[in-house]
């Protein structure tokens, strides 16, 4: 661009890897510019060109009170180029992106990516249309005037005669190639072609019967609440069991925001997942809904974004980052099963989708409604509070809750049976099977087998500082907690009664439905897991052949925990129910409660009652009893007791730091030198944090490259500011100095996931 356009100076997020460049660049620009651009600027000694966001445009009362000049002179670079005819994004987001970078820990610029288009080198696809340039007339005299054994040209005047025509859709409806009879028809000056866009549109192969929506006192109540208070800026918590309807509230509150001429983001934990919940929208809003999630290949995620942004579709439907989605005039987010931990982002920017909502509703003055059967410690925390707005849906609509029976199977485990499913559950699947019913599997994965469990009284060995259970490392004999480091040396020996029979527990899918299909007459499995859902639908598929009775046993793990609603549905079996248990985890309890109970509830939703069977070697353990008696606020009160007397979540905040690296040695030095730095720092402003650890992850090698953890549990916000500042200034200033070469670092707000 030539110099004498440069007559503004603007702020510009580089696009760059590197924390030392986590930070405003001024640039001269056009008069053009504007705010939410991208630009290719000149950066570094080289001028080689990188990617900006224009994030401020500078005004001369900013240069006046010094904000980006100084007493000397400055010779500004100018950018090169501006890549965008209008803004990417607004200054409230912008707003929200700097946010995002001081609450999350990740650089401007990757807070700003998460709104800006996706998939953008994926090519346009195009379909070419042949369009009349004469009137049907003229071209029906124009056809009559043909030979009559020209076929192929006579059908594809008639075709025009009607309008245009899609070249591609005629040609497979006729099987034909229609090449040349274009070519003499275009001549002859009848129609011409044109190129239009061909959005690629992700095929629904799982279908539902359209219903009526008719709501039921209770749920009337809930959604009259809700549309009340919609704007008074607090988040609404619909605590709703299972089965209770709590979709269709969320149809009712999209209905309205689409008559206020508003669009609508509908969230699900993953929307591979939720086949039902999509067909079910569909069938209400049609051709209104995109669909933002990681199963779309790239082209359909570029076409969803485009046809988004074009204003063609106002409702979204996605996993975590469609909240991100470019609508216009948004009115309404609603967040389902928000609970799950897929709400937690695992790559930077590592974010939180519900705390993120709420950051969205004060900027963008939009309505969250958050809705599960099983809310998280934190949400119900806030919602007793009064910081959230709680509406609750306590009945099933026209169906019961399961009855639910907890079998113990540690005395067949102590006689040698090692048989994965016992006596008593394979009769009362056979009986579901002989009077033609469905029954649902569901083995409980989540855990490790490296904690061990004593045969005799189930006691599982837990850490005394941390309430997490302590894994077993083979190397080196010795029991050790992730959290805080604490080690015991392994003797073999059940400390709460003596036994010397400590064992590891655990089984796998495919091992499930080997001993059902040669134990059960009659039985036809389907087994959803990683393996039989790599080829992409095949997961809805596989579904919907259940769904369509083709199949009477569906086994899985969590991909059938939520989301599902089956008729034909009466027993519902969860087999491994403790594992989770023995995850060195401070929320084992609740995910555990929240899992079980979510799979619980795919029994009985239809005519039938539904009974659930939940199998254990720990049936004493109190978590039973709540998922017995459906009992969550019960839960509630035990866990708040022990959050607070551990200063977890939500009275604290943990920050963990990751390294990985090539090297075991360097990755664990790297934490040691990053926790020293810590400590020298926070000393010099009088401040001591205690850290837990270094120690190895729980998955100690990923990907070629060993993992070390460091945690950190603050209480009060000045220190977790304070905590934070230091750790930039590590990462950025004193990167060369204190983290190894090669060596990877990662840094999360209170994680959900502590692999």
């Amino acid at each position: 661009m030539s110099n004498n356009t440069m007559s503004k100076k603007v702020e510009v997020a580089i696009k760059h890897k590197s924390r030392y460049v986590d930070r405003l660049f001024t640039y001269l620009a056009p008069d053009e510019i504007k705010l939410g651009q991208r630009v290719d600027v000149p950066f570094g000694n080289g001028n080689k060109l990188h990617e900006a966001l224009v994030i401020n445009i500078v005004s001369e009362e900013d240069i006046k009170r010094g904000h980006e000049e100084s007493s000397r002179a400055i010779k500004y670079k100018e950018i090169t180029n501006i890549k965008d005819q209008t803004p990417l994004i607004k200054e409230s987001t912008i707003d929200i992106a700097r946010w995002m970078k001081e609450q999350y820990m990740c650089s401007f610029f990757e807070a700003l990516s998460l709104f800006l288009p996706k998939s953008e080198n994926t090519a346009v696809k195009y379909k070419r249309i042949l369009v009349p340039l004469k009137t049907s007339d003229e071209i029906a005299q124009y056809k009559d005037r043909q030979r009559k054994n020209a076929k192929n040209k006579i059908m594809l005047l008639e075709e025009l005669i009607k309008g245009p025509v899609d070249i591609m859709e005629i040609q497979d409806a006729h099987k034909v190639i229609l090449s040349s009879v274009m070519k003499v028809i275009i001549e002859d000056g009848i129609a011409i072609i044109q190129k239009k866009v061909e959005y690629r549109i992700p095929k629904q192969e799982y279908r539902v019967n359209k219903k009526e929506i008719i709501l039921t006192e209770e749920q009337q109540s809930a959604y009259a609440g809700i549309s009340q208070n919609l704007s008074n800026g607090k988040i609404k918590l619909l605590h709703g069991i299972t089965g209770s309807g709590k979709t269709e509230v969320y149809i009712k509150l999209i209905e309205d925001a689409i008559e206020a001429e508003q669009s609508a983001i509908l969230l699900v934990p993953e929307i591979s997942l939720t086949p039902q919940t999509i067909a079910r929208f569909k069938n209400i809003f049609g051709d209104r809904i995109a669909l933002l999630h990681s199963n779309l290949s790239e082209g359909e995620k570029k076409d969803q974004w485009e046809i988004i942004e074009k204003g063609y579709a106002d409702i979204v439907i996605g996993a975590r980052s469609a909240i991100f989605a470019p609508l216009k005039n948004l009115g309404i987010i609603i967040i389902d099963e928000c609970h799950d931990d897929a709400y937690k982002s695992e790559q930077n920017p590592k974010y939180d989708t519900i705390d993120l909502s709420e950051k969205m509703m004060e900027n963008y003055e939009v309505s969250v409604v958050i809705g599960t059967a099983t809310p998280t410690i934190e949400h119900y925390y806030k919602a007793q509070r009064g910081e959230y707005d709680l509406f609750e849906l306590k009945n099933r609509v026209n169906a019961k809750l399961p009855e639910i029976e907890i079998i113990d199977t540690i005395d067949e485990l102590r006689h040698g049976n090692i048989s994965l499913i016992n006596d008593y559950i394979k009769e009362k699947i056979q009986k579901e099977i002989d009077e033609k019913r469905q029954v649902i599997v569901f083995l409980n994965k989540r855990g490790f087998s490296n904690s061990l469990t004593c045969l005799d009284c189930g006691h599982t060995i837990k850490c005394p500082n941390c309430d997490i259970t302590l894994n077993y490392h083979k190397n080196g004999n010795k029991l050790l907690c992730h959290y805080c480091g604490y080690t015991k040396k392994y003797d073999r020996i059940c400390k709460e009664c003596g036994s010397p029979r400590l064992k590891e527990i655990g089984m796998g899918t495919q091992k499930v439905e080997e001993e059902i299909a040669s134990s059960i007459s009659g039985a036809i499995t389907i087994r959803l897991d990683r393996d039989t859902t790599l080829q992409k639908g095949n997961h809805e598929k596989l579904l919907y052949k259940f769904k369509e009775k083709e199949a009477n046993i569906l086994i899985g793990t969590q991909m059938i925990s939520k989301g599902l609603d089956f008729e034909g549905v009466t027993l519902v079996v969860v087999l491994n129910a403790d594992q989770s248990l023995r995850f060195p985890d401070y929320r084992s309890y609740e995910k555990t409660f929240s899992m079980i109970s979510q799979v619980a509830g795919r029994a009985g939703r239809g005519v039938q009652n539904g009974k659930v069977i939940v199998q254990t070697i720990e049936k004493e353990n109190e978590i039973f009893g709540y998922i017995k008696e459906n009992d969550y606020k019960g839960l509630y009160e035990n866990e708040i007791r022990l959050r607070y007397n551990f200063n977890y979540p939500p009275y604290g905040t943990i920050i963990r730091i990751v390294s990985s690296g090539l090297s075991i040695d360097k990755a664990g030095n790297t934490t040691e030198k990053i926790k020293n730095a810590i400590d020298f720092y926070s000393k010099k402003r009088n401040v001591e944090f205690n850290a837990l650890g270094p120690t190895p992850c729980i998955i100690q090698k990923i990907d070629k490259k060993y993992r070390w953890q460091l945690f950190y549990k603050l209480e009060n916000q000045s220190e977790i500011n304070l905590l934070k500042n230091i750790i930039n200034f590590i990462l950025s200033e004193k990167r060369s100095i204190i983290i190894d070469k090669d060596t990877t670092i990662s840094v999360d707000i209170n994680p959900r996931n502590m692999m």
